[in-house]
């Protein structure tokens, strides 16, 4: 039999899950015995497939020696030039990171076989590779990429008519959805998913119906139907026993979990421990941070309601420290950097394609002239030369149309590039600043209570505790923006326009604000006449509310702020008024440009974070409206913006 077929063999027969009755469970992998056996046979390609196999088998059972294999099968695919087995390779070794919960190394090794697959069209390997980073950012919790994936991949896996991935997908899908707490689509989802596995008599249609198990179980629970829960989670380990030997830590480990989840809901506390122990237990044995920091959370939440306080702050502390290493600033601005860097490259790809089809096309367009100039000699002895002539004419008009077209998608691609690249330096550069300085203060305080609360009295303490809350809601406060100023220029905010009643909206926003305002004195009064409907998003119509009333608020003391608006040539204008400090009119023509602070504080000392005032222009701009400001230092400020009228 040849390699390549016993490979496939072998593969098809992979398994994944672990059963929870570990002594039941056979102590050797066939699998891996027979790949082990051909690895002493084989050379080059069919080496790079058994290596890239091996890896795969070996990823959820030891990571180190998967990851061995992995860097072997590299080195020698690029050795031998094989793109399609380095490409393979790039996926395991994503995977085996995306195991451990190294999410900017499973990211950076997705898109480096991902751009692999795109060169040599493999649109399987493509859709694999899809689906390997939608469960990297799913577990990353960056919903709206894992949900773009998911069904990248799937839009492909079912023309190409491979059921069990594309089951894979849809129950993916539902663990996302469910997650969201959109039950009811999520419930479609695993419908779909399991009918396709319950048809497919094979161990891995088995190993995929126990995902189902485990994700429907957790369906159940998250619905409050707990009897229905377990009876799906007693399926599961039945399937898991059916499946036999070396089924993945992980999956185990999540079936724990969601035992727990159970049973702490059914108030059976000393189950519910037992299980997070269990699945903490098994994060651990194979390094799974994200199990672990999952398990710590819920062991955390078992002992608060076991009154334990002690353990549970402990766990909660483990768990805090869990996340931050796993979510930490610096890994996702590394997986939003290669992903950025993986558009840029495509993007790039498109405009060489671009280029070389202007190179055909201009080969062709002096071919075709050769042919027009003879057709035209030609035409000049049998009487024909004017039409020979118009037809040329026309020939040559549609070339050129076309290439203005070629022309002008080149132009747009490149212009499109420099703003990718100019929108990363800058985002980039304000998290170097502006970042740097409330981080700072916040290190500052915390030292000082660290070192000398045992001799401040009181009120030093107590001033101190101010300042530090100051400095965090500040480093909030910009941190959030930073975020949402990122997915603007990223184009992942969702527009959603709707009809809202602007006098209800302002109503809400004011009652949130008041406390505010009246702590320095200032009066808070809306104008706004009733039935006054506008056209824009509720969440966009909010933040811009939300951020002129707080700058009014912050530079005006012992005054007033009032909101009016008004219909003009089909918009309803909108102003919001204060008697503050006013603004410089220097500074006037800059106000909405990105990172450009004003030296001025706040009449209580509050600093701005530069980005309020940027994004909301943008978020004006994108629900088809304009903002602009009229001020005068020392009497106060106006800030106008229009939206579409309903």
């Amino acid at each position: 039999m040849p390699i390549v077929i016993l490979l496939a063999f072998l593969l098809s027969i992979s398994l994944c899950p672990k059963p929870i009755k570990a002594q039941d469970r056979p102590t050797k992998n066939p699998i891996i015995d027979s790949l082990s056996a051909l690895l002493t046979t084989t050379k080059a390609k069919e080496r790079v497939e058994v290596l890239n196999a091996l890896a795969w088998e070996w990823r959820n059972i030891d990571p180190a020696r998967a990851v061995g294999y992995v860097d072997e099968s590299i080195i020698l695919s690029q050795k031998i030039g094989y793109q399609k087995g380095l490409a393979y390779a790039y996926r395991t070794k994503s995977s085996i990171h995306w195991n451990r919960g190294d999410y900017t190394l499973a990211v950076e090794n997705a898109l480096e076989g991902l751009q692999l697959f795109e060169d040599i069209n493999d649109s399987l390997g493509i859709a694999n590779t899809y689906l390997t980073l939608g469960n990297i950012y799913n577990r990353q919790r960056n919903i709206p990429y894992s949900y773009e994936y998911y069904q990248k991949a799937l839009a492909i896996f079912t023309p190409l008519g491979e059921k069990l991935r594309a089951a894979a997908c849809l129950n993916n899908l539902a663990n996302l959805l469910s997650s969201k707490g959109e039950y009811k689509q999520a419930s479609e989802y695993i419908a779909r998913s399991l009918a396709i596995n319950r048809a497919i008599h094979s161990p891995q249609g088995k190993i995929n119906l126990a995902h189902n198990l485990n994700n429907l179980g957790f369906l159940y629970y998250k619905r409050e139907k707990l009897d229905s829960a377990l009876l799906v989670m007693k399926e599961f380990e039945k399937v898991i026993d059916e499946i036999g030997y070396n089924t993945s830590e992980i999956l185990i480990q999540e079936a724990f979990l969601t035992l727990s989840f159970i049973y702490l809901q059914k108030k059976e506390i000393k189950q519910a421990l037992e299980y997070a122990q269990k699945s903490l237990q098994t994060s651990e044995k194979i390094a799974h941070k994200s199990g672990m920091r999952d398990a710590y959370k819920q062991l955390a939440t078992i002992y608060s309601a076991r009154n334990q306080i002690n353990q549970a702050y402990w766990y909660q502390k483990k768990y805090i420290a869990m996340s931050d290493s796993i979510l930490g600033e610096e890994s996702i601005a590394k997986i939003a950097e290669a992903q950025a860097q993986y558009e840029m490259n495509a993007k790039e790809r498109q405009i060489l394609n671009l280029r070389n089809e202007k190179i055909i096309q201009d080969v062709k367009i002096r071919q075709q002239q050769y042919l027009g100039y003879f057709l035209a000699l030609f035409l000049v002895f049998i009487g024909v030369i004017a039409f020979s002539f118009y037809r040329n004419h026309q020939q040559q008009k549609k070339i050129n149309l076309l290439l203005n077209e070629k022309n002008q998608a080149i132009s747009e691609q490149k212009q499109e590039l420099e703003k990718m690249n100019k929108t990363k330096d800058k985002f980039f550069s304000i998290i170097a600043h502006d970042l740097k300085s409330p981080i700072n203060s916040l290190k500052g305080f915390t030292s000082m209570l660290a070192n000398y609360a045992q001799e401040m009295n009181p009120e030093e303490i107590k001033k101190i505790a101010s300042d530090l809350q100051y400095a965090v809601n500040h480093t909030l406060e910009l941190a959030d923006n930073l975020l949402t100023w990122a997915r603007l220029q990223m184009e992942n905010v969702a527009y959603k326009p709707a009809v809202i009643d602007l006098v209800k909206v302002i109503d809400e926003q004011i009652m949130l604000s008041l406390p505010a305002a009246q702590a320095k004195a200032n009066q808070l009064e809306s104008h706004i006449s009733a039935n006054l409907k506008v056209i824009a998003d509720t969440d966009h119509l909010h933040f811009v509310l939300r951020n002129l009333i707080n700058n009014a608020i912050k530079f005006t003391q012992n005054g007033k702020i009032e909101l009016s608006a008004e219909v003009k040539d089909g918009k309803v204008q909108v102003a919001v008024r204060d008697t503050g400090v006013g603004i410089s009119p220097d500074f006037i023509p800059h106000i909405f440009d990105v990172g450009y602070k004003s030296s001025t504080k706040g009449t209580a000392g509050e600093k701005g974070t530069g980005l309020g005032l940027p994004l909301c222009k943008e978020f004006i701009e994108k629900n088809g409206g304009e903002i602009w400001v009229e001020s005068t230092p020392n009497q106060g400020s106006t800030f106008f913006f229009t939206l579409p009228a309903s």
